[in-house]
């Protein structure tokens, strides 16, 4: 009869990188928000900034409320953000994406 054996140490290395690469997502995932978050919030403020409204101390001025006003006029800020947010999100996700094959490739 003949033997046959299996070398299973490169499948085990495989399985602890996978969960090495696994448990180091929560933190990718949570820095490629926070770098999303700085950079969508640095839009709206460069909407606000553009909008002339900024006021002496970097808030927005507020108008004069007026019992009879159901609207206030709108600047927008958020919408006009809103694209370059879109872009930002998918460019930080790509960026976040590259990030994991690399260290993936690094064990």
């Amino acid at each position: 009869m003949q033997e046959f054996t299996v070398d299973a140490g490169d499948w085990k290395a495989f399985w602890e990188r996978w969960r090495d690469t696994i448990d180091r997502l929560p933190g990718l995932k949570e820095a490629m928000l926070e770098k999303i978050g700085g950079r969508v919030r640095g839009e709206v403020r460069e909407a606000v900034d553009r909008s002339g409204l900024n006021g002496s101390k970097g808030r927005v001025k507020r108008y004069q409320p007026r019992a009879r006003m159901t609207r206030v006029k709108g600047y927008d800020f958020y919408a006009k953000a809103q694209a370059e947010a879109e872009k930002i999100a998918v460019q930080e996700a790509e960026d976040f994406l590259r990030r994991l094959t690399v260290e993936e490739m690094k064990l």
